[in-house]
Order: C-alpha cells, then structure tokens, then sequence
C-alpha cells in the first residue's frame, strides 16, 4: 500500500474533491468527514439527508487479498444493486436496517454511474463497465448516489499513483467536471462522502 492506507488517502482525496466543486460551482459542498475520525454509515447517509444534497459520493480505494487478483487495476463506479458482496464484512457496529432505493432513485444513480464512468474512461482513466452492489450507501433515498473505488492500492503501479499527488489532481479534476457536469444547475449542494 505504498505507506498509505485507504482511509488516509481517500481523505486527500475527498478534500480536494471539496475545494475542486467549490472552485467550479457556487453551491456548497459537505463532506462526512475533514479529519480521520470514524463516521458510520448510517451517519453518513443521515447527514445527507438533513442538507438535502443534490448527490452523494462515497469514495473508496480496492484492495484484494485473493492472489489471482493481484494485477487488478481501474476504476469502478457502483450504484445500488440487490448483489451483495460477501468478500466485504463491516468491521464496526452495524447501522440500522435500510429499505432499498425507490426504483426512481436506483434509475438516477445507475444513470450517474454510467455518466461519471464515460466522463474518467474520457480523461484517460482505466475504468471498468458500471457496476451494482447492495451497499448501505447506496440505499440514499433522496439522491443519486454512487461508490467510486477510485483504484487498486493493492496493484503495484496503481497504489503508487493513488498516493501521487499530481494523480490524485487528475482523478479530482475528471471526477469534479463530471459531477458538475451531470447535476442540474441547483439550490441545493452535492455531498461528498469519504470512507
């Protein structure tokens, strides 16, 4: 992992994310978290809900133990999906149940999924087809919401660039254009949420 773990550097990330869409929109941007504290997920989904976001974006970096996938690299933007994926266990208290997204909302942020996948594969990026999970983020259901993992810290090339500070610019700059691209001009903010 190059000397960085994910919630560190997803934090960089998620912070220049920030300033990026305050720099190219005039609606406020919030973010679950500024320092490394522990925000849960249900936390999370709450403090968008109570500012009435335009968006919600909770940013991740992979990492795989399995060797066979060791050479894995890219982007991938999920949104919500009933597959559950059994690899990812939630180490802390587990959040209260949540319904699934109204079908409205599931269209919106698969659609926000798709636009932000051709907005990085534009810029340059590695990015894999949209994908589905039933992630506890995923079940916002006032707003689009996507997961972004934003690549591999486990690849040997691609953890070094996710710590690179010019790289994380690139991906903020492609990840900023597109978000402000695909939101209606509004009243009201994205969020932006970081692990």
């Amino acid at each position: 992992m190059h000397g960085r773990v994910e919630k560190e550097l997803c934090l960089i990330v998620a912070n220049k994310l920030r300033k990026k869409l305050e720099q190219l929109t005039p609606r406020p941007v919030l973010v679950t978290r500024v320092r490394d504290t522990f925000v849960a997920l249900d936390e999370r989904v709450q403090k968008s809900l109570d500012e009435k976001g335009a968006a919600f974006i909770s940013l991740h970096m992979n990492q795989v133990v399995d060797k066979r996938y060791q050479d894995s690299q890219g982007i991938i933007v999920y949104s919500y999906g009933p597959r559950r994926d059994k690899a990812r266990a939630y180490p802390f208290k587990k959040p209260r149940p949540m319904a699934a997204p109204p079908r409205g909302q599931r269209r919106s942020s698969a659609n926000f999924a798709t636009f932000l996948t051709k907005v990085m594969r534009k810029a340059g990026f590695k990015t894999y087809d949209p994908a589905q999970q039933d992630y506890y983020v995923l079940k916002n259901p006032d707003m689009p919401s996507v997961l972004i993992e934003l690549g591999f810290l486990t690849h040997p090339d691609e953890g070094k660039r996710l710590a690179d500070p010019i790289y994380q610019d690139r991906l903020v700059d492609a990840l900023a254009h597109g978000i402000v691209d695909y939101l209606p001009t509004p009243k009201i903010q994205p969020v932006v949420a970081s692990r």
